[in-house]
């Protein structure tokens, strides 16, 4: 093994979906693109196919678009990227071809499933409960776990309900307390968690909140033209960036789900 020997970085592919034309400006998730740093416009960095003579003094960075998230001080919507490098400090190309066509991921939906109401969790004064996330695999065992696996606890505690409710509202231990700033309190625990080699859970998985509307926000009347597409499909986020790799000119958002 050698003493300086680099972190490998990977970058899945969704499906295949490489920007080969356009910026690097909402890039889907799972797409993957060489971008030429050095050369900017409205669109971000220029995407590269091919590279020629005039490229020997660029600046590129390989890019991996994800899943697009509120910005917070935990997390923000920039794609997964390399270190930015030149041509010349390129010593070595290499290809493997996949043992499986598909990408396959872990999908987890822990209480509401954003369709039926009765699948939402449910906290009564006192009530804590502890969910533990098991992480496996190469990129773990590189960060120094022993046998290539990290437990990482979630704690989802309803202990104290005057802060839910109104502190001038003595408790009542049988009430039935909102779910919300309860899950969304142990979401943003869990996007802080730091692991070792001070890497962010974040930069191995999605932890996303499935939340109802509490009410529709006012905007500026604005002309706009919408297309609506009708597609059978997983229904989950990556069914989403396929589409929108699709379309790279326009913004695709999921509006509506039917489970068949």
């Amino acid at each position: 093994m050698a003493i300086h020997k680099p972190s490998d970085r990977y970058f899945a592919v969704l499906a295949g979906s490489v920007r080969t034309t356009g910026g690097s400006l909402g890039l889907p998730r799972g797409t993957f693109g060489i971008f030429d740093i050095s050369d900017q416009s409205s669109k971000g960095a220029a995407a590269k196919s091919t590279f020629n003579q005039n490229d020997k003094n660029g600046t590129f960075e390989l890019r991996l678009g994800k899943t697009a998230l509120p910005i917070t001080r935990s997390q923000d919507n920039k794609s997964y990227s390399s270190y930015p490098f030149t041509l010349k400090d390129v010593l070595q190309l290499e290809v493997s071809a996949p043992q499986t066509t598909e990408q396959q991921v872990d999908e987890v939906v822990v209480g509401y499933n954003g369709i039926d109401p009765c699948t939402s969790l449910k906290f009564k004064v006192g009530d804590a409960f502890k969910l533990v996330i098991s992480l496996s695999g190469k990129r773990i065992g590189m960060l120094g776990y022993e046998n290539s696996t990290v437990q990482i606890p979630v704690y989802l505690s309803a202990e104290e309900c005057r802060a839910l409710i109104d502190p001038c509202v003595e408790c009542d231990p049988c009430l039935e307390l909102p779910c919300k700033p309860i899950v969304l309190a142990a979401i943003e625990r869990l996007r802080d968690h730091q692991l070792y080699g001070q890497t962010n859970v974040l930069d191995l998985i999605e932890v996303n909140p499935i939340l109802e509307c509490d009410e529709t926000p006012e905007e500026e009347t604005t002309l706009m033209k919408f297309y609506c597409l009708n597609l059978c499909d997983t229904g989950d986020d990556n069914a989403l960036a396929i589409v929108q790799q699709q379309y790279p000119d326009y913004e695709v958002k999921r509006t509506k789900t039917k489970r068949i």
